[in-house]
């Protein structure tokens, strides 16, 4: 496959030799989606970083479509980690959400906060969102940033971007650099620490705690209150009926008071 620098991006020399740090560079224009380039270059077994300015098929969670206009940062991770991961990917998405909210905030001066277990939320609407998956010993982290969207559709109500938070327009290579800067010492701590460090930072952002939510299971849906996340990152709900339950994935949503 061979490398493509889409021409709408600002990237100088020393901007791709510093990005190459963290693996081999894929820049594109349009593609499909990161994630799936990404994970067609895992055979490779090396580090790489695929980024575009915009997707037609980008996903998330459950094979959902993400909204991938021009204006966003599109961009995937893949990594060799020399700590087993497929077990920890609900604990390595909200520790890797933790970094990305941090790296953010360090940019912007706003306060990022989380919505469990892979959303980015500011202002109380949602602003990025990653997704973990492995795949042979390769771990793909894909990250969807709204930057510099000045407008979006009447059905992503929900939606912002640091543009219409800040009025400031953001350079994709100082977010990227900040990202991956975050992203590869998060490894090295997740490797050396233990989750228990991450969690009180990963709590204090989460905006479900406190709130009414339905979770829909595969057979079946819940309605509850968030009250915690479980030591391992595990929502922990109190149904109507006042039983306690851990949600460990699931389709999550806000009950809004009318």
């Amino acid at each position: 496959m061979a490398n493509s620098l889409p021409t709408a991006v600002n990237l100088t020399g020393t901007d791709l030799s510093e990005l190459t740090q963290f693996g081999k560079v894929y820049l594109f224009e349009t593609v499909a989606s990161t994630q799936e380039i990404a994970k067609g270059l895992v055979s490779k077994r090396e580090p790489a970083i695929v980024i575009a300015l915009s997707q037609t098929r980008g996903y998330g969670r459950f094979r959902r479509h993400w909204h991938s206009p021009p204006g966003g940062l599109y961009f995937s991770y893949l990594t060799f980690p020399d700590f087993s991961v497929k077990h920890q990917l609900t604990q390595l998405t909200l520790c890797a959400g933790l970094r990305v909210a941090q790296g953010l905030e360090e940019i912007t001066s706003q306060k990022i906060a989380m919505r469990w277990p892979n959303d980015l939320i500011l202002a109380g609407k949602k602003v990025g969102g990653l997704l973990c998956e492995t795949m042979g010993q390769g771990l793909i982290i894909g990250v969807g940033l709204n930057l510099n969207q000045q407008y979006f559709p009447a059905f992503l109500s929900d939606a912002t971007s640091l543009f219409l938070e800040t009025t400031q327009q953001f350079e994709i290579s100082k977010v990227l650099k900040t990202l991956l800067t975050s992203l590869t010492n998060l490894f090295k701590d997740f490797a050396s620490g233990k989750f228990g460090d991450f969690l009180p930072a990963i709590k204090e952002r989460q905006v479900l705690i406190n709130q009414r939510v339905r979770v829909e299971l595969w057979l079946r849906r819940i309605e509850g209150t968030v009250i915690d996340l479980d030591d391992t990152g595990r929502l922990i709900l109190r149904t109507d009926p006042g039983r306690l339950i851990t949600i460990t994935a699931g389709k999550v949503h806000r009950i809004r008071n009318v």
